[in-house]
């Protein structure tokens, strides 16, 4: 072909076990890379909501596309515990969402504990989003906007928002954190500027309360993880050295 990408991203495409494409590979490529295509999941690095999405076809990512391979499974990310830690952490374009991996994914505690039926759950929500989207004629934006409007009634709208809070109450299951209520309904977050703020999703004080609890587990993990350094460098023979975690 005549053209060719300005910055074709080998590594990536490697890493989700999509580079076969490529006439050449990594050096180190039969060690580190996977040759089958794993569960991808895309968000915008720039947007109104925070909504991840699963990628099932072999396409050319934008650069503005954040693309994740959870270690959980990946309907977790629609969950309202890890889209409040988005906003928590997350910068701003304006009022829209700048989603930073080092900053949003990467400090993020995630549950170590099974989540039985969520990833079925995940199959039916992702599948109910594209229908309606495809019928509509409309992307996820325009959706998420009937989403958290309190005056939509559509069943197919009913619908999502019965899967936004069974999925939201498996993942606070995850973490044995049932003595919170969720108390889903309409509220007016924080995070969005006045006039602009009303969402479907979990109560300010759950929000704040799994914010606490997440940022805590979050302390926990990074002072663990300190530990386990300093043990292999002591194994090793050697000074510990200071590090750059992901605590915040």
């Amino acid at each position: 072909n005549w053209w060719l990408y300005l910055c074709p991203r080998p590594v990536l495409y490697h890493a989700i076990g999509r580079g076969s494409s490529f006439a050449k590979h990594p050096k180190d490529f039969c060690k580190r890379f996977k040759e089958t295509p794993s569960d991808i999941y895309i968000t915008c690095r720039h947007s109104k909501y925070c909504i991840v999405q699963k990628r099932l076809d072999s396409v050319v990512f934008s650069d503005a596309l954040v693309i994740l391979l959870p270690k959980v499974p990946g309907a977790f990310l629609s969950s309202s515990l890890f889209h409040d830690w988005v906003w928590k952490q997350g910068s701003r374009l304006e009022t829209r969402l700048r989603f930073t991996p080092s900053d949003c994914y990467e400090t993020f505690p995630f549950p170590r504990k099974e989540m039985p039926g969520l990833e079925e759950l995940g199959e039916r929500f992702d599948a109910l989003r594209r229908e309606i989207m495809t019928s509509e004629k409309i992307g996820l934006t325009a959706l998420y906007n009937r989403f958290h409007d309190e005056r939509e009634t559509d069943e197919r709208i009913l619908a999502m928002r019965d899967m936004q809070r069974e999925i939201d109450a498996i993942a606070v299951k995850a973490y044995g954190w049932d003595d919170v209520p969720l108390e889903h309904g309409f509220h007016h977050v924080s995070y969005q500027p006045e006039g602009q703020n009303l969402r479907y999703t979990v109560s300010e004080k759950a929000r704040v309360a799994f914010w606490s609890r997440l940022s805590k587990l979050n302390r926990e993990r990074y002072a663990q993880e300190q530990e386990q350094e300093k043990e292999q460098e002591r194994l090793r023979g050697k000074k510990p050295t200071p590090k750059r975690g992901k605590r915040q």
